[in-house]
C-alpha cells in the first residue's frame, strides 16, 4: 500500500469516528488491516461499521501439531433483538476430522468470567453474556483455547498434518451467523463446506519455530525473530470469512502481479510444472473475474499444494486456495508438455479456476453452504467453466461443460431431484452430479435464454448488491427476478431448481459451449 493510501484510510476513519469501525479497533490494527487490501478497496473499511474484529495471539508447537492462543473479539449485536449469548464454531471437534480437537480453556465477557457451553456435539460453543446485549451494543470477549490437528487424515485433509505439512482450517473459534432469532449452527458432515461465517476482520500474531514457512489468508504485515530462535509473523486479514494457515518447509514459489494483487503459487520442488500451471490459471482467472464480476479487494492471493485426500480437488478460503497434490502429480507424470493443453493441465485449470471463482461466490458474497449449497457451489462451478470456455484451449472450451454433463448423467433421477436441498440430503454421488454438474448447466441455460450481456450484468449486480454480505436463497432468486424478469425467475426455479419438466435434451443443450466474447 502506498503511504498516500494509508493516510487516506486513517483520515477516513478519523472523520467517521467510532462508527467507522464500531469495534473501536486501535489505530495500529486499522493500519494493518488496510495493508491487506488493494488501494482501490482499502476505503471499504469505512463501511465496516458493525463487523466483528478478532485479535489472536498464538503459539504453534510443531511436535504436538498444536496451537495455543488467546482470542480477543469486539462484537456488535447486529440483530434487532437483545442477545443473551454469543456463538462460535469449534469445528475441530467434529467426528469427521478424525482426532483433531479444540478446547476453550477460559472465557471472559467485558473482563468478567463467563460460562462457555459446548453444543452441537462440541462443534460450537455458546458464551453466556452477563446481561442482555441490546441491538447495536458492543461486547468484548476473550477466549483462551488450544487446537490440536489430526495426524490420521480427516475431513478433506483440513485440520490435519499430512506429508510434513500442517493445514489449519477452522483452527480458532469462528463467529457464527445469527438468522431468524437463532444461531446458525449446522452439523459438520462428510460433504459440503464447513464454514458458515459472517465476515470479520482479523489480526493474528503467530509465534512458530524458525525454519518453517507460513502460507496464509490475508497478508503478512510483520515478521520478527525471537531471542529463543522462534519467529513471530503478523497476519492481517480484512473482510475475511476464515483465516487459514498452512505451515511447512521446503516449498518453492512463483509469483505474478495482477493489478495491485500479488498471486503466489506454492509447491513442492518436484512439482514445478504443476506450480507454474496453477499460477498461470490463478492469475489469469483472477483478472478475468475482476473484469466481468467486480473488484477483488485483497492484496494477496495464494495457491498452495497440500494433501486434501480423495474426492476433493481443492478448497477455498479468503485469499487462499488449497489444491490437492494429486493434480500436481498428474502434471509431473505427463512430462514436458510446455505449450500443450493436456488432460492433466485441463484438470488443474478446472480446479484452480473453480476455487478462484469462490473468492466471489462464498467469500465476497457469503451464503449458507449447508442448507443451500447450490447458492455458492452451482454458481461457482458455472463461473469456472465460463472462464475455461472463454480463455482455455480447445479441450477446456468444451471440457468444463461436458464434465458437468457427465457428472449429472451419472446420477439416477438427476433431472427430478431438487437442487436446493441441504448438503446432507444428497448421497456423495448426487451431491456432485446435481449441485455441481446440473447446477452449472442451470446457469448456462439461463445465460443462453437471456443473452450474455444481460446475464453478466445480473452477476455484476448480484455481487455489488451483496458484496461483503451474507445472502439467503431468496436473495439470489429475487435478484434473478429483478434483473432478468419474474417470468424468467419462475422458469429458472420451477424447471432447473425444482426439476419440474426438466428434460435430458435441456441438459444436453445447456452443455454446449458458446462463442468467445
Amino acid at each position: 500500500m502506498s503511504a498516500r493510501s494509508a493516510l487516506l484510510i486513517i483520515a477516513l476513519l478519523a472523520v467517521c469516528g467510532r462508527s467507522a469501525l464500531a469495534s473501536d479497533i486501535g489505530e495500529t490494527d486499522r493500519a494493518l488491516l488496510a495493508r491487506s487490501l488493494t488501494d482501490a478497496s482499502a476505503a471499504d473499511l469505512v463501511r465496516a461499521s458493525d463487523l466483528p474484529f478478532c485479535r489472536i495471539d498464538a503459539t504453534y508447537d510443531r511436535d504436538l501439531h498444536r496451537i495455543t492462543a488467546r482470542q480477543s473479539l469486539r462484537m456488535v449485536n447486529r440483530s434487532d433483538q437483545p442477545l443473551s449469548d454469543l456463538a462460535f464454531h469449534t469445528y475441530a471437534n467434529a467426528v469427521v476430522y478424525h482426532g483433531a480437537s479444540m478446547t476453550i480453556t477460559s472465557a471472559t465477557v467485558d473482563g468478567t468470567s463467563a460460562r462457555c457451553e459446548e453444543v452441537r456435539e462440541r462443534t460450537a460453543v455458546l458464551v453466556t453474556l452477563p446481561g442482555p446485549l441490546a441491538p447495536g451494543a458492543q461486547a468484548d470477549i476473550v477466549l483462551a483455547f488450544t487446537c490440536t490437528l489430526s495426524t490420521t487424515g480427516g475431513n478433506y485433509g483440513l485440520l490435519a498434518s499430512n506429508d510434513a505439512v500442517d493445514c489449519l482450517y477452522g483452527w480458532h473459534p469462528e463467529p457464527a451467523v445469527r438468522r431468524d432469532g437463532r444461531w446458525q449452527l449446522h452439523p459438520v458432515g462428510e460433504q459440503g463446506d464447513p464454514t458458515q461465517n459472517e465476515m470479520f476482520h482479523a489480526v493474528v500474531s503467530l509465534t512458530l519455530p524458525s525454519g518453517l514457512q507460513l502460507m496464509n489468508s490475508g497478508s503478512q504485515v510483520g515478521d520478527s525473530a525471537g531471542a529463543d530462535g522462534s519467529r513471530t509473523v503478523v497476519v492481517a486479514s480484512a473482510f475475511t470469512r476464515n483465516v487459514v494457515l498452512v505451515i511447512g518447509s521446503g516449498f518453492e514459489s512463483l509469483k505474478k502481479q495482477v493489478g495491485d494483487t500479488e498471486v503466489v503459487s506454492w509447491f513442492h520442488p518436484d512439482d514445478q510444472a504443476g506450480g507454474k500451471s496453477a499460477l498461470d490459471t490463478a492469475a489469469d482467472s483472477l483478472a478475468f473475474f475482476e473484469e466481468h464480476l467486480g473488484l477483488y479487494p485483497y492484496r494477496d492471493l495464494d495457491v498452495v499444494e497440500v494433501r486434501l485426500g480423495p474426492n476433493v480437488g481443492g478448497m477455498e478460503s479468503t485469499g487462499l486456495v488449497l489444491i490437492e497434490r494429486g493434480s500436481y502429480a498428474a502434471m509431473r507424470m505427463a512430462g514436458d508438455t510446455a505449450g500443450m493443453e493436456t488432460m492433466p493441465s485441463f484438470m488443474m485449470a478446472t480446479i484452480v479456476s473453480h476455487e478462484v471463482a469462490h473468492q466471489w461466490w462464498y467469500n465476497l458474497v457469503g451464503s449458507d453452504s449447508f442448507l443451500y449449497p447450490w447458492v455458492d457451489e452451482s454458481l461457482t462451478n458455472w463461473t469456472g467453466c465460463w472462464y475455461l470456455e472463454q480463455r482455455g484451449g480447445p479441450i477446456s472450451r468444451a471440457g468444463g461443460w461436458q464434465m458437468c454433463y457427465m457428472e449429472c448423467a451419472s446420477v439416477p433421477r438427476a433431472r427430478t431431484i431438487p437442487i436446493n436441498l441441504a448438503a446432507d440430503a444428497y448421497s456423495l454421488l448426487a451431491y456432485g452430479g446435481i449441485v455441481y454438474g446440473r447446477g452449472a448447466l442451470m446457469y448456462q441455460a439461463l445465460r443462453k435464454r437471456v443473452g450474455d450481456d444481460a446475464f453478466v450484468a445480473f452477476l455484476r449486480g448480484y455481487h455489488e448488491r451483496f458484496r461483503y454480505g451474507y445472502v439467503r436463497e431468496s436473495d439470489l432468486l429475487a435478484t434473478v427476478g429483478e434483473a432478468l424478469g419474474e417470468d424468467i425467475a419462475a422458469w429458472f426455479r420451477a424447471t432447473w431448481i425444482e426439476g419440474d419438466g426438466l428434460t435430458q435434451r435441456d441438459i444436453m443443450e445447456a452443455s454446449k459451449p458458446l462463442p468467445r466474447r
